[in-house]
Protein backbone atom coordinates (compact mmCIF):
# COMPACT_ATOMS: atom_id res chain seq x y z
CA UNK A 1 0.00 0.00 0.00
CA UNK A 2 1.00 3.65 -0.35
CA UNK A 3 1.55 5.78 2.75
CA UNK A 4 2.98 9.12 3.80
CA UNK A 5 5.85 8.14 6.09
CA UNK A 6 7.58 10.72 8.27
CA UNK A 7 11.30 9.90 8.54
CA UNK A 8 12.60 13.07 10.16
CA UNK A 9 11.80 16.74 10.56
CA UNK A 10 10.50 18.02 7.20
CA UNK A 11 11.11 14.59 5.63
CA UNK A 12 7.78 12.95 4.77
CA UNK A 13 7.79 10.48 1.87
CA UNK A 14 4.94 8.97 -0.12
CA UNK A 15 6.05 5.39 -0.59
CA UNK A 16 5.14 1.74 -0.71
CA UNK A 17 4.85 0.06 2.71
CA UNK A 18 3.49 -3.27 3.87
CA UNK A 19 -0.29 -3.44 4.26
CA UNK A 20 -1.11 -4.13 7.91
CA UNK A 21 -2.92 -7.30 8.92
CA UNK A 22 -5.53 -7.07 11.70
CA UNK A 23 -4.68 -8.91 14.91
CA UNK A 24 -7.32 -10.33 17.25
CA UNK A 25 -9.71 -7.55 18.24
CA UNK A 26 -8.63 -5.27 15.39
CA UNK A 27 -10.13 -4.18 12.08
CA UNK A 28 -8.43 -3.21 8.84
CA UNK A 29 -9.91 0.00 7.42
CA UNK A 30 -9.50 1.16 3.82
CA UNK A 31 -9.03 4.91 4.36
CA UNK A 32 -11.32 7.16 2.32
CA UNK A 33 -10.58 10.54 3.94
CA UNK A 34 -7.88 11.65 6.35
CA UNK A 35 -7.62 15.13 7.83
CA UNK A 36 -4.45 17.04 8.61
CA UNK A 37 -4.68 18.13 12.24
CA UNK A 38 -2.93 21.21 13.57
CA UNK A 39 -0.98 18.83 15.81
CA UNK A 40 0.43 17.08 12.71
CA UNK A 41 2.17 20.28 11.56
CA UNK A 42 4.78 20.42 14.38
CA UNK A 43 5.32 16.69 13.95
CA UNK A 44 6.36 17.30 10.34
CA UNK A 45 7.90 20.78 10.53
CA UNK A 46 9.23 20.61 14.09
CA UNK A 47 10.27 18.14 16.71
CA UNK A 48 6.80 16.92 17.71
CA UNK A 49 7.08 13.29 16.57
CA UNK A 50 7.58 10.67 19.28
CA UNK A 51 9.76 8.53 16.98
CA UNK A 52 10.71 7.96 13.34
CA UNK A 53 9.64 6.57 11.00
CA UNK A 54 5.91 7.07 11.68
CA UNK A 55 2.76 7.24 9.57
CA UNK A 56 0.80 10.22 10.91
CA UNK A 57 -2.96 10.85 10.70
CA UNK A 58 -5.68 10.44 13.31
CA UNK A 59 -8.74 12.14 11.77
CA UNK A 60 -10.10 9.63 9.28
CA UNK A 61 -12.95 7.62 7.84
CA UNK A 62 -13.16 4.58 5.63
CA UNK A 63 -14.61 1.14 5.07
CA UNK A 64 -13.87 -1.98 7.09
CA UNK A 65 -11.91 -4.23 4.73
CA UNK A 66 -11.18 -7.10 7.10
CA UNK A 67 -11.84 -8.03 10.73
CA UNK A 68 -9.54 -9.83 13.13
CA UNK A 69 -10.45 -12.75 15.34
CA UNK A 70 -13.05 -11.98 18.01
CA UNK A 71 -14.40 -8.78 16.40
CA UNK A 72 -18.17 -8.58 16.89
CA UNK A 73 -19.18 -4.88 16.85
CA UNK A 74 -18.22 -3.99 13.28
CA UNK A 75 -18.26 -6.02 10.10
CA UNK A 76 -16.63 -6.05 6.69
CA UNK A 77 -18.03 -3.36 4.40
CA UNK A 78 -19.18 -1.10 7.25
CA UNK A 79 -18.45 2.62 7.05
CA UNK A 80 -16.44 3.82 10.07
CA UNK A 81 -14.73 6.87 11.52
CA UNK A 82 -11.62 6.56 13.64
CA UNK A 83 -11.37 7.43 17.32
CA UNK A 84 -7.62 7.91 17.84
CA UNK A 85 -7.19 7.42 21.61
CA UNK A 86 -6.30 3.79 22.39
CA UNK A 87 -6.62 3.30 26.16
CA UNK A 88 -5.00 0.27 27.82
CA UNK A 89 -8.41 -0.90 29.18
CA UNK A 90 -6.62 -2.40 32.22
CA UNK A 91 -5.64 0.47 34.53
CA UNK A 92 -7.77 1.90 37.32
CA UNK A 93 -8.83 4.92 35.23
CA UNK A 94 -9.89 2.72 32.31
CA UNK A 95 -11.83 0.41 34.65
CA UNK A 96 -13.77 3.48 35.85
CA UNK A 97 -14.47 4.51 32.25
CA UNK A 98 -12.08 7.51 32.43
CA UNK A 99 -10.25 6.53 29.26
CA UNK A 100 -8.83 10.00 28.65
CA UNK A 101 -6.97 9.69 31.97
CA UNK A 102 -5.25 6.42 31.02
CA UNK A 103 -1.53 6.72 31.71
CA UNK A 104 -0.66 3.77 29.46
CA UNK A 105 -2.54 4.89 26.35
CA UNK A 106 -1.50 4.77 22.74
CA UNK A 107 -2.66 7.17 20.04
CA UNK A 108 -3.28 6.43 16.39
CA UNK A 109 -1.02 8.49 14.16
CA UNK A 110 1.50 9.46 16.84
CA UNK A 111 2.37 6.37 18.87
CA UNK A 112 1.22 3.80 16.31
CA UNK A 113 0.72 3.95 12.52
CA UNK A 114 -1.93 6.43 11.40
CA UNK A 115 -4.25 7.21 8.53
CA UNK A 116 -1.94 8.92 6.04
CA UNK A 117 -2.07 5.57 4.27
CA UNK A 118 -4.37 3.48 2.11
CA UNK A 119 -5.10 1.13 5.02
CA UNK A 120 -4.95 1.29 8.79
CA UNK A 121 -5.46 -1.30 11.54
CA UNK A 122 -7.32 -0.09 14.63
CA UNK A 123 -8.82 -1.76 17.69
CA UNK A 124 -12.47 -2.64 17.19
CA UNK A 125 -13.60 -0.06 19.77
CA UNK A 126 -11.81 2.68 17.79
CA UNK A 127 -13.86 2.06 14.63
CA UNK A 128 -17.04 4.11 15.03
CA UNK A 129 -19.75 3.02 12.57
CA UNK A 130 -21.83 5.60 10.70
CA UNK A 131 -24.59 5.20 8.14
CA UNK A 132 -24.88 6.14 4.47
CA UNK A 133 -26.46 9.53 5.26
CA UNK A 134 -23.02 10.69 6.50
CA UNK A 135 -20.34 11.29 3.87
CA UNK A 136 -16.82 9.96 4.30
CA UNK A 137 -15.62 13.56 4.42
CA UNK A 138 -17.99 14.24 7.33
CA UNK A 139 -16.95 10.98 8.98
CA UNK A 140 -13.32 12.10 8.96
CA UNK A 141 -14.43 15.15 10.95
CA UNK A 142 -15.90 13.10 13.84
CA UNK A 143 -12.73 13.42 15.94
CA UNK A 144 -12.19 17.18 15.48
CA UNK A 145 -15.93 17.74 16.04
CA UNK A 146 -15.72 15.72 19.28
CA UNK A 147 -12.78 17.86 20.42
CA UNK A 148 -14.75 21.05 19.70
CA UNK A 149 -17.85 19.69 21.45
CA UNK A 150 -15.75 18.80 24.49
CA UNK A 151 -14.42 22.39 24.52
CA UNK A 152 -17.95 23.80 24.45
CA UNK A 153 -19.03 21.48 27.26
CA UNK A 154 -16.04 22.54 29.37
CA UNK A 155 -16.67 26.22 28.65
CA UNK A 156 -20.32 25.79 29.63
CA UNK A 157 -19.34 24.11 32.91
CA UNK A 158 -16.72 26.77 33.64
CA UNK A 159 -19.19 29.57 32.88
CA UNK A 160 -21.77 27.94 35.18
CA UNK A 161 -19.23 27.58 37.97
CA UNK A 162 -18.06 31.17 37.53
CA UNK A 163 -21.63 32.45 37.54
CA UNK A 164 -22.41 30.46 40.68
CA UNK A 165 -19.22 31.68 42.31
CA UNK A 166 -19.96 35.24 41.18
CA UNK A 167 -23.42 35.17 42.77
CA UNK A 168 -22.09 33.68 46.00
CA UNK A 169 -19.36 36.31 46.21
CA UNK A 170 -21.18 39.34 44.79
CA UNK A 171 -20.96 41.34 48.00
CA UNK A 172 -17.26 40.56 48.30
CA UNK A 173 -16.69 41.76 44.71
CA UNK A 174 -18.51 44.97 45.46
CA UNK A 175 -16.19 45.53 48.44
CA UNK A 176 -12.96 45.38 46.44
CA UNK A 177 -10.92 46.25 49.52
CA UNK A 178 -11.52 42.65 50.70
CA UNK A 179 -9.72 41.28 47.61
CA UNK A 180 -5.97 41.25 47.19
CA UNK A 181 -4.60 42.94 44.06
CA UNK A 182 -3.79 39.53 42.60
CA UNK A 183 -7.35 38.27 43.29
CA UNK A 184 -8.84 41.40 41.75
CA UNK A 185 -6.79 40.95 38.58
CA UNK A 186 -7.76 37.26 38.30
CA UNK A 187 -11.45 38.07 38.80
CA UNK A 188 -11.32 40.85 36.17
CA UNK A 189 -9.52 38.54 33.71
CA UNK A 190 -12.08 35.75 34.21
CA UNK A 191 -14.98 38.14 33.89
CA UNK A 192 -13.57 39.63 30.67
CA UNK A 193 -12.91 36.16 29.24
CA UNK A 194 -16.42 34.95 29.93
CA UNK A 195 -18.15 38.32 29.37
CA UNK A 196 -19.49 38.39 32.95
CA UNK A 197 -20.59 41.51 34.75
CA UNK A 198 -21.48 42.25 38.36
Amino acid sequence: MKAGVLYAREDIRYEEVETPVPKAGEVLVKVKYSGICGSDVPRVNGDGAHFYPIILGHEFSGVVEEVGEGVTKVKKGQRVAGAPLVPCMKCEDCMKGDYALCKHYSFIGTRQPGSFAEYICVPEQNAVPFDDSVSFEQGALFEPAAVALHGFELADRIASLLTEWQLENRSRFLRTESLTNHESEKVRDCMETFKLTI
